[in-house]
């Protein structure tokens, strides 16, 4: 039973391998799935097979252990057990409590009892709730967000509350939610633009996946201005993949004369390379002749002209080429 602790790496994360929990040589052992238990032990549901089933044996193989199997319980020795909570037959109030627990299973029972509750009973103590809440109770405030959104309910002002807090975990999650609500919120691009420059990678990663749900010119325009940030793998994919979904929208009017990124280069190269069009000779054509380019980002573009245009333009690139170096030096 492996373990990896996670830290944090720009837009994304990374994992290092620990020792491990649970380590035997017995051929039978198959450990194939963990839980937390609500008193904080750690569950193992053991497989008991020596066969691992990749097809390459018979179903009708004698050595297929169809009867056993194992649960196992790890606790931690000279460390009492958290105490299980009382969910069944607590009040609203009592469960709403729940939410400040340390536990994420306890947090988790406790929002799915509140679910089972039902609107009606659950909406109004949890109004008063989030009222009584300190202003720097971010945590029990993120997780009364995912409660309303657990019961389908948009809460525009405590939404901007967490997208605008100095935690920037809850920002990036408050970005997520902007994006799963965006078709009921009427602000949803003006609430995610800011977050696609924010100066967390994480949230701008947030962010710009979540305009994805606002298929709209801006929210490409919006989405495209993050690589004015550090862009690290991660938020180079998220971008990419963003202006590539949102490419319906924006790539006509690009092309058409009404849209250049604000007169970003860097911008307007990228999201052409994310559109997944062909033909796109023609809009970098007028980029090249704009003279906004550098020296560097003249010769990206060419290239990519070379790569996306046809005969007469790969003549075009490679004319500028030889003109550039005439020794033949560079050419390859």
């Amino acid at each position: 039973v492996c373990r990896y602790v996670l830290k944090n790496d720009g837009a994304g994360f990374q994992s290092q391998e620990q020792q491990e929990v649970i380590k035997s040589n017995h051929p039978a052992f198959r450990p194939i799935d963990v839980a937390i238990g609500p008193e904080g032990a750690l569950y193992i549901a053991d497989w008991y097979n020596p066969i691992i089933q990749h097809g390459e044996v018979d179903f009708r193989d004698p050595r297929r252990d169809k009867t056993h199997g194992r649960i196992w319980r790890v606790t931690a020795k000279g460390r009492p057990l958290v105490e299980k909570p009382k969910l069944v037959g607590a009040t609203v109030s009592e469960l709403l409590e729940q939410l400040k627990s340390p536990e994420q299973w306890t947090r988790l029972q406790a929002k799915r009892v509140l679910k089972e509750r039902g609107t009606k009973a659950v909406e109004p103590e949890l109004a008063k709730w989030v009222a009584a809440l300190p202003a720097d109770a971010i945590h029990e405030k993120l997780e009364a967000l995912w409660m309303y959104q657990g019961l389908d309910i948009v809460e525009p002002k405590l939404l901007e509350t967490l997208l605008t807090c100095a935690e920037p975990r809850a920002r990036a999650s408050a970005s997520r939610v902007t994006g799963a609500w965006a078709g009921k919120l009427p602000n949803a691009l003006a609430l995610l633009t800011p977050r696609a420059v924010d100066d967390d990678p994480l949230v701008r990663l947030e962010a710009v996946r979540a305009l994805v749900q606002i298929p709209t010119t801006a929210s490409a325009v919006a989405a495209a201005a993050a690589l004015d940030k550090p862009v690290d793998r991660w938020l180079d994919y998220a971008i990419f993949l963003t202006l590539r979904e949102l490419a319906p929208q924006w790539l006509p009017e690009l092309k058409a004369g009404k849209l250049d990124f604000g007169g970003n280069p860097k911008q307007f190269v990228f999201a052409l390379q994310s559109s997944g069009s062909g033909d796109i000779s023609g809009p970098l054509q007028t980029l090249l002749k704009s003279g906004k380019l550098s020296k560097e980002r003249e010769a990206e573009v060419w290239e990519l002209v070379a790569r996306t245009g046809g005969p007469a333009e790969l003549g075009q690139a490679l004319a500028v080429a030889v003109s550039s170096d005439p020794d033949g030096k560079l050419i390859s």
